[in-house]
């Protein structure tokens, strides 16, 4: 596996709520970017020279981009403070390849997804992969605070959450 960094592009920048913007990056070469298993993360290298974390919240399937969500945190060291502030669409960043430490147990059957606030991005691209390639039941759970109210998502979490919505399945 090569640890070499990808240049991608901004194409798109979004302010889904307060403190809250997601950002679609899209290979700089038009070459596929490295495939991801649901729940994976990428570095994120930015012009500041700080790398940090970043969840994929997209569809495993997609190798045209990643999607990220960024929380404005409001002691930030200037990771997520860089993003909000300093990227803008058609900005290029170097990301790592992606790597999972939530990968989804091939034996599951049933699955409870939990998540607070920014936490559901992992979780976002999990629930479409149970949706779509397994058909299992599986329910999620997701608690947002006043900063981050669902009614005001919009574009990619839009989406997804709608998605989310029709994948519970009631006994």
């Amino acid at each position: 596996m090569s640890d070499a960094l990808h240049t991608v592009v901004v194409a798109r920048k979004a302010i889904e709520a307060h403190n809250m913007a997601s950002f679609e990056l899209v290979p700089a070469d038009d070459q596929p970017l490295p495939g991801f298993t649901p729940g994976s993360h990428i570095d994120v290298t930015l012009p500041n020279g700080l790398t940090r974390q970043y969840s994929l919240l997209n569809s495993a399937s997609e190798r045209n981009r990643y999607c990220i969500g960024v929380w404005k945190d409001g002691n930030s060291r200037g990771g997520s403070k860089a993003l909000h502030l300093d990227i803008n669409e058609g900005d290029r960043l170097q990301v790592s390849r992606p790597r999972n430490r939530f990968k989804i147990p091939k034996d599951t059957k049933r699955a409870l997804l939990v998540a607070r606030g920014i936490g559901v991005t992992p979780i976002l691209s999990i629930a479409d992969t149970l949706k779509a390639a397994y058909a299992w039941n599986y329910r999620m759970a997701a608690a947002a605070g006043g900063a981050l109210p669902a009614a005001q998502m919009s574009s990619v979490m839009d989406k997804q959450i709608a998605m989310i919505a029709e994948g519970w399945k009631p006994r």
